[in-house]
């Protein structure tokens, strides 16, 4: 889980910047102290069309994604996400089966591995469709943070595939 921990980061901050607004102020140099960086944002005053972003934002700033395209594409990696919290979930069960709690047997693994390794699938055609058509629309777009979505989820598909090819090769 820990290994995807980067991704669901980013995820969660394009969700929070869904609006086009930043989720929090970047400090202005690296070398602040770290007090100075984990403290929580101030609340930033509200304005007629949600929250202002005051004189903090330089003028040619621009969201990553439209909200739209956000929603879209972080829908289609919580999917991903959520497939392999439930891999990780069933690897740690596995792990931790004991007579009172004994482990899936291997038939019901394959049927748990099969349908996140079918969702994982949909979930990779899903993103790569959408990230070609966002390459081709006329939209200004973040690349590296789409490419970093891309490689979640074609992560979370190949690691599921590989689980199953393990499976079907164990036997």
């Amino acid at each position: 889980m820990l290994r995807h921990l980067p991704f669901i980061a980013l995820a969660l901050l394009l969700a929070a910047c869904a609006d086009g607004q930043p989720a929090a102020t970047v400090p202005a140099t690296l070398d602040a102290p770290a007090a100075e960086t984990a403290a929580a944002p101030a609340a930033l005053p509200e304005g007629e069309d949600g929250p202002s972003l005051g004189g903090d934002v330089p003028e040619n700033y621009s969201p990553a994604f439209e909200r739209d395209t956000v929603i879209g594409l972080n829908e289609i990696v919580r999917r991903s996400l959520t497939v392999i919290e439930e891999y990780d979930a069933m690897t740690r069960s596995i792990r931790r089966a004991t007579e009172d709690a004994p482990a899936p047997t291997l038939e019901a693994q394959r049927a748990l591995l099969e349908d996140m390794d079918a969702r994982a699938a949909v979930a990779l055609t899903d993103i790569t469709a959408a990230a070609a058509r966002l390459e081709a629309s006329d939209e200004v777009y973040n690349a590296a943070i789409l490419a970093g979505m891309v490689d979640f989820v074609t992560d979370v598909d190949r690691e599921i595939s590989a689980a199953l090819a393990g499976l079907d090769n164990a036997e």
